[in-house]
């Protein structure tokens, strides 16, 4: 028979593992209420904005960009289907995972044109919260928390609590991983790119995209960036641990597109060739402090959304900025000038600056004729 001092112990070590069992079923209970109340409006939102960007593919019959569309939406980790449909109710595309679980969030966007309804779309979050362990697992790691607690206090060894205790020296050596990556949208518009796809034949049309998106690529390596196709051009995704070192980055890298033209055109206008009229805005995701997975995805989005805003209404082949970007310390590389809606456009860089992108444009420039010598021979 145990002595009275351990039966003591066990009953407080399985008194413990019991309150850690119902503490945490109800915090997970709690989180999934949370979760699911604070996606609802994240969907409306999420669904209407597809149906805003999907009503002038809907109404040009473009099934294939409309796939695009809800494709990339759909790789998001929040999001598990996406669905958009024509007036009559039929599929037009659709992405992700068609079949649901009952944690799942539902919202329908109304696609609109000229105040008529020309379809509707539907997305679908995850329920449970975004980016958390399972409740079983959870459940789990904190019964086994609760164990090793037990075995504590059965045992009392002072050598347990050495071992316990970390290598100073291992941890020291360990690197930091960050807790958040910074996210930088570059938008490149193509002016005239829709009127182009009807007055081009197929020829001269793939000519005209296959070089700018060879410039494009060559320009996105240099700064690691993803590409991705969008309705009137592309977007540029840079990501950072460091703020400030990302908007030199995103910086950078729109001025490098810009003078790749701005060499480029000169030489295609004299070889009677279609020159490419653009314009390009920057923005950083901004990111506040005690923020979950799903308000930090919005502000992802909403970054992409104002680099494209940021972009419209400027002249062609400039390079425009919003003022959040231009207080950085990167700015001080650049020179600004204020502009009459709130942004800031880039004139010029720093000597230094200029002299190592202007070697990396001319990498660009002399692999891209070499492309086009070879492919014409």
């Amino acid at each position: 028979m145990p002595p009275p001092a351990n039966r003591s112990l066990r009953l407080i070590a399985w008194a413990v593992i019991a309150a850690s069992t119902v503490i945490s079923a109800y915090s997970l209970w709690q989180q999934q209420q949370s979760a699911q109340q604070n996606l609802q409006p994240v969907s409306l939102i999420i669904a209407q904005q597809l149906a805003d960007a999907a009503a002038p593919l809907v109404l040009d019959g473009d099934q294939l960009s409309l796939q695009a569309l809800s494709a990339k939406l759909s790789k998001s980790r929040l999001i598990r289907h996406v669905a958009i449909y024509d007036l009559d109710n039929d599929l037009l595309a659709q992405s992700g995972k068609p079949r649901l679980r009952s944690s799942d969030i539902l919202a329908n966007g109304t696609i609109t044109l000229q105040n008529e309804i020309v379809g509707h779309t539907q997305v679908a979050l995850r329920g449970g919260g975004s980016g958390a362990f399972p409740a079983t697992q959870t459940l789990i790691f904190l019964c086994l928390g609760s164990s090793f607690v037990c075995l504590l206090l059965l045992t009392r060894r002072p050598l347990d609590r050495k071992v316990a205790e970390p290598d100073a020296h291992t941890a020291a050596n360990q690197p930091i991983v960050p807790a958040y990556v910074e996210h930088a949208f570059v938008a490149v518009e193509l002016l005239k790119f829709p009127l182009l796809r009807k007055r081009l034949n197929e020829d001269t049309l793939y000519e005209y995209i296959a070089t700018f998106q060879h410039w494009l690529r060559r320009v996105a390596d240099l700064f690691a960036a993803e590409i991705s196709v969008e309705n009137r051009g592309f977007t540029l995704t840079l990501q950072a641990a460091d703020k400030e070192h990302l908007a030199a980055q995103a910086v950078q890298c729109a001025y490098t597109m810009n003078e790749v033209l701005n060499d480029a055109n000169p030489k295609r206008k004299q070889a009677g060739e279609l020159i490419f009229e653009m314009r390009i805005g920057v923005n950083i995701a901004t990111r506040r402090s005690n923020d979950d997975a799903v308000l930090q995805q919005l502000y992802v989005q909403e970054a992409e959304r104002a680099a494209w805003q940021a972009c419209e209404g400027k002249v062609s082949g400039s390079v425009s900025l919003t003022h959040s970007v231009a207080k950085l310390k990167c700015a001080n590389t650049m020179q600004l000038e204020d502009n009459s809606d709130d942004s800031m456009q880039l004139v010029d860089l720093a000597d230094s600056t200029k002299f190592k992108l202007g070697e990396q444009i001319r990498q660009v420039l002399q692999h891209s004729r070499k492309l086009q010598d070879s492919t014409s021979t």
